[in-house]
């Protein structure tokens, strides 16, 4: 069969299934929900972004930032109209226009700090790049998209938050492992290293955050132990939810909370019916 029929495992995929494999099957069986609208903010800003690295790759000049403002807005009401939106019960109390509204405002603002304090750093050689890596002995295969790699062989990733990283969470991107191993083969060589831009969305203002991290073979290793642990789980058929607790099991950042066996729905609606 060739490669790129094969079934294939990406880095989003693994992350899903490591944080709650009932939300991982759920998106495969059912599809995905709306997105929610901190995704649809970072999904406008990353646009931009690869819109200037694209041009950059040619021409070696950043574009103009009202330029990449437009992209940015562009994309983000195409997303909102294409896929709709999941809001979380704070963000209904609020007003779906006024979420929308101020999202939008700050994905501009965020891709303005992009322009001036990130792009000129980069020169971009590799840009939105899919690599596939066949598993020998294995139907299935691993899919990997580089967002950007530099000239000088610098991974380079671009993200959106609203509050400050620590370092662990650059070192244990597993994200960044995964374009590492990608990088090593399509190019056949070793990144010389790995930056991280993360623009933050402040009450006063965004801000840009950057961060360095190192990947080492003892990192390889950990990410091909995940991948294999997940390919054995997927044949039995056995699903394993979220920690009980998790941040991420809420109907705020799971849009299928309402309906998982695991979630009580219920007790979250009366909790939260008590503060109001």
């Amino acid at each position: 069969m060739p490669d790129q029929e094969l079934p294939h495992i990406s880095p989003s995929q693994l992350d899903q299934y490591d944080k709650c494999q009932q939300q991982w099957y759920f998106r495969r069986t059912l599809g995905p929900m709306p997105p929610g609208i901190a995704l649809i903010k970072g999904v406008a800003t990353h646009k931009a972004a690869e819109h200037n690295y694209r041009a950059k790759l040619e021409s070696g000049e950043d574009l103009p930032v009202d330029v990449l403002k437009d992209v940015a807005a562009t994309e983000f009401s195409g997303r909102l109209m294409a896929e709709g939106v999941t809001l979380h019960p704070e963000e209904q109390a609020k007003g779906k226009d006024v979420v929308i509204g101020q999202a939008k405002d700050s994905a501009v603002r965020l891709t303005e700090v992009y322009r001036y304090e990130v792009a000129p750093e980069v020169q971009p050689a590799i840009v939105e790049e899919t690599v596939r890596i066949e598993i020998p002995r294995s139907n299935i295969a691993l899919v990997g998209r580089i967002d950007v790699a530099t000239t000088d062989g610098t991974i380079a990733e671009l993200k959106t938050s609203g509050k400050r990283w620590n370092q662990d969470a650059a070192d244990n991107l597993l994200q960044l492992s995964w374009y590492g191993m990608a990088y090593r083969h399509k190019t056949g060589n070793e990144p010389s290293g790995y930056r991280i831009d993360v623009l933050v969305d402040l009450v006063k203002g965004p801000i840009r955050q950057p961060l360095t991290t190192t990947r080492t073979t003892r990192d390889l290793e950990v990410l091909l132990a995940r991948i294999n642990a997940m390919t054995a789980a997927m044949k039995t058929g056995v699903l394993t939810p979220a920690p009980m607790g998790a941040w991420w099991c809420s109907t705020k950042w799971c849009g299928f909370a309402h309906i998982c066996p695991f979630y009580n729905a219920d007790r979250k609606a009366a909790a939260e019916a008590n503060d109001a």
